[in-house]
Order: structure tokens, then C-alpha cells, then sequence
């Protein structure tokens, strides 16, 4: 079986991404050093800047990357997640103001022992309850009475545009 040759342009472009995916690789890995670094410093009890270098790379050979990356972020989430859900913000506003989405946001909130709350109630009053609740083939809540609405006011919109 024989491969067509790749063009010039094609093999330009390969290395192109390729070069690109290393890059982003060693940004990924000097984030994850500077995580190691902050670790250590808090362990040692001295500044991040006095942790040399070759000390955090053998922490970061031993931290996952993806890990680390991610506790990195829920880090500096933590007192701002727990502050805003306590100040009456929701589990979506929270992930929305700083960027994550709503399943880290809530596995952060648990891990400090904060088990975010379900709404009674639906945008426009109506009791999430009994026959009024409907659970979607996502697995979420839905009201009964403001789907019937909607379906409603869809078909007046035909209805007129015909």
C-alpha cells in the first residue's frame, strides 16, 4: 500500500501544529513548576522566589499535570466560590463570574463542606414538586407549567406567521 505524498504546504502546516502543541506543552509545564514552587514555599515556610527551581521540578515530576493545573485553579476559587454561594449567589452565577463550569464549581463548594442547594422554586414563581416537575433526558429540572407556556406561545408564533 503507497501513501500519496504530502504536498509542501501540508507538511509546512504539520509542523506548524506541531510546534504550536510544544509550546503550549512547556507553558503547561512551567504553570505546573510555579505550582510546585507555591507548594513548597508553604510546606518549607519560606517565599515562593527562595524554592529553586530544580527542587520544584522534582515536586512537579511527582504532581500530575492535569491535577495540579487544576488544583491550582480551584486554589484561588475557594474563599471566592465560598463567599459568593454564602452571599446568595447560585452555583451558575458563581461558575459564569469566574470562568468554570457549574460541576467544578459545585465539587468545590462540597469539598469545603458547603452542599449547594436545590431551588424550590422556578424562575417565574412556579414550585419545582410533585406533578409541576419534569427531569429532562440530561437529568435536569424542569418546570411543567412554564414548559406548557412556551409550547403555547411557540404555537401562537406559527400560528400568526401562517
Amino acid at each position: 500500500m503507497t501513501y500519496p505524498s504530502r504536498t509542501p504546504e501540508a507538511r509546512r502546516a504539520e509542523y506548524l501544529r506541531n510546534i504550536e502543541a510544544v509550546k503550549r506543552r512547556e507553558a503547561r509545564r512551567k504553570e505546573c513548576i510555579e505550582y510546585a514552587r507555591r507548594i513548597l514555599a508553604r510546606e518549607i515556610g519560606c517565599q515562593q522566589a527562595d524554592v529553586p527551581i530544580a527542587m520544584a521540578e522534582a515536586r512537579f515530576k511527582q504532581i500530575n499535570l492535569r491535577r495540579a493545573i487544576r488544583s491550582a485553579q480551584q486554589d484561588a476559587l475557594y474563599p471566592a466560590a465560598c463567599g459568593d454561594y454564602e452571599s446568595g449567589l447560585t452555583v451558575r452565577q458563581i461558575a459564569e463570574k469566574y470562568g468554570f463550569d457549574r460541576g467544578r464549581v459545585t465539587a468545590i463548594l462540597k469539598a469545603v463542606g458547603i452542599i449547594p442547594k436545590f431551588r424550590a422554586y422556578c424562575k417565574n414563581g412556579h414550585e419545582f414538586s410533585g406533578s409541576n416537575l419534569l427531569i429532562s433526558k440530561e437529568g435536569f429540572r424542569r418546570c411543567r407549567q412554564c414548559s406548557r407556556d412556551n409550547s403555547a406561545r411557540h404555537a401562537l408564533k406559527v400560528k400568526a406567521s401562517n
